[in-house]
């Protein structure tokens, strides 16, 4: 996956001068964008596949700072609500949001390294043990913290959740989890797939989605797939935000 197109700084100068005067002289003007905004990116991304209580592969990160965002799901009983939590790599983990309405469960954990990581793992447990699950961890560069977030789920229908006030230069990234059928994900144009479990063992599908690029205007981003439509989902979705803004 690519941040979109950042290129090198570059100087721009254009001349011109005045026409029909004798001795005129050229006028320069330099445009130089030598400190565009700094984007959003993705420092290291691990997942793990499993049962019960999983951890990921050993993971560490380039630079201070990285921002991370553990994507989570589990399958969980018809008639209890699921849910899962978060630890690991020595970091407080906060619970952004949670889809559990559904059975089964779509959550989204957050933590701030303020060093460089070397060698850690993240670990995520279900409440309701002996189920399957899925966790995707994202270090992301540049980013200052999470903004608005958002959870949905229905009994059938397209997976979508809408994040309704994402800002410029953020990137908007969900969960999901089908506890119905082991079948793909189809993402809308513009978005894509960064890791999907399709269990055939357990008839579950978990997947982590995101827009192809941190967004270039303030709007709603609507996290959206076109297909499966007639399975139970649960879903939730959080804004990245650049450090800038």
């Amino acid at each position: 996956m690519t941040t979109g197109n950042v290129t090198a700084a570059t100087s721009v100068t254009l001349t011109a001068s005045y026409a029909n005067v004798s001795g005129a002289a050229a006028l320069t003007v330099t445009v130089n964008n030598s400190n565009p905004p700094n984007l959003i990116g993705e420092d290291t991304t691990v997942f793990v596949d499993g049962e019960n209580k999983m951890t990921t592969p050993s993971f560490s990160t380039a630079q201070p700072g990285d921002l991370l965002v553990a994507f989570v799901g589990y399958d969980g009983p018809i008639n209890s609500p699921q849910t899962a939590t978060v630890s690991g790599t020595g970091l407080p983990w906060t619970l952004l949001t949670r889809s559990n309405s559904q059975a089964g469960t779509s959550e989204i954990w957050v933590a701030q390294a303020p060093e460089v990581l070397s060698g850690v793992t993240v670990i995520s447990s279900p409440g309701i043990g002996g189920y399957f699950g899925s966790l995707t961890v994202i270090a992301f560069t540049n980013a200052s913290g999470t903004g608005v977030v958002n959870a949905a789920s229905a009994a059938s229908g397209a997976p979508d959740v809408v994040i309704p006030g994402a800002s410029a230069d953020s990137w908007v990234f969900a969960v999901g989890h089908d506890w119905d059928n082991a079948i793909a994900r189809v993402p809308v144009s513009g978005q894509v797939l960064v890791h999907q479990r399709i269990d055939t063992q357990t008839g579950d599908t978990y997947w982590v989605q995101a827009t192809a690029a941190p967004s270039i205007v303030n709007g709603p981003v609507d996290t959206h797939d076109t297909s499966p439509t007639n399975d139970r989902w649960t879903y939730a979705a959080v804004e990245i935000v650049a450090t800038h803004q």
